[in-house]
């Protein structure tokens, strides 16, 4: 497998130093990647991935840091704001929270008729 990796990472650096737009997008991928608190994500995989498709090191990090920092505050301040309403006005809180578990079991239902087909 490490053949293939360094094959893969010397194509993307390469990819990379043609390419400005894709430069970006990648970074901006990376900063996602770690973003969003799903299964397989975060600084470990992160640093997989942009090292693999042939990244700057130090732009990798960089992303990683951005990305942490970001989806931390994110997460506080959804939790924050949550907070508040639940606070503020009980009944409302309610009813959010029974929208959401409904979305989630909706999609989850969805997601597994769709696995079936």
């Amino acid at each position: 497998m490490g053949k293939w990796i360094i094959k893969t990472e010397k194509k993307g650096s390469k990819v990379m130093s043609e390419s400005r737009p894709i430069e970006t997008l990648s970074f901006i991928g990376i900063v996602l990647f770690v973003m969003f608190p799903l299964q397989g994500t975060g600084g470990v995989g992160a640093s997989i991935l942009g090292r693999t498709i042939g990244m700057n090191p130090y732009k990798v990090w960089f992303a990683i840091i951005i990305g942490a920092v970001v989806g931390c505050f994110l997460i506080a301040y959804a939790a924050e704001f949550f907070w508040e309403i639940f606070i503020g006005n009980p009944l409302t809180g309610l009813i959010i929270l029974f929208i959401i578990i409904a979305l989630v079991v909706f999609l989850i239902h969805r997601w597994q008729s769709r696995k079936k087909l």
